[in-house]
C-alpha cells in the first residue's frame, strides 16, 4: 500500500468530493445536494441577490416566477435531446 493512500469515510461529502462513487457516498451525497435546495428554496422570497430569469436560480433555489420559469423553459427547448429529427 502506498504512503498517500488516505483511509476514507465513506457515506460523507468529503469522501465523495474527493472522487468516491459507491453507492453510500453518492445517496450520502445526494441527501446532502437535497438539504441544501431545500433551505435555499425557504429563502427564495427574502433574497435580494439572486438573480431572477436565470436557470440556475430556478433550479438552485426553487424559484419560480415567471422569469426563471421563462429562463428554465428556454434551456429545456434547447438541450440536444429536444432536437426534432
Amino acid at each position: 500500500m502506498s504512503a498517500n493512500l488516505v483511509a476514507v469515510k465513506h457515506g460523507g461529502g468529503w469522501a465523495y468530493s474527493t472522487g468516491c462513487r459507491c453507492a453510500e457516498c453518492v445517496e450520502a451525497w445526494n441527501a446532502r445536494q437535497r438539504d441544501m435546495r431545500a433551505r435555499r428554496a425557504e429563502t427564495v422570497d427574502e433574497r435580494t441577490d439572486l438573480e431572477h430569469g436565470s436557470r440556475s436560480t430556478y433550479s438552485n433555489y426553487g424559484c419560480r416566477c415567471e422569469a426563471c420559469v421563462r429562463a428554465q423553459s428556454e434551456a429545456n427547448r434547447a438541450r440536444p435531446s429536444r432536437a426534432q429529427s
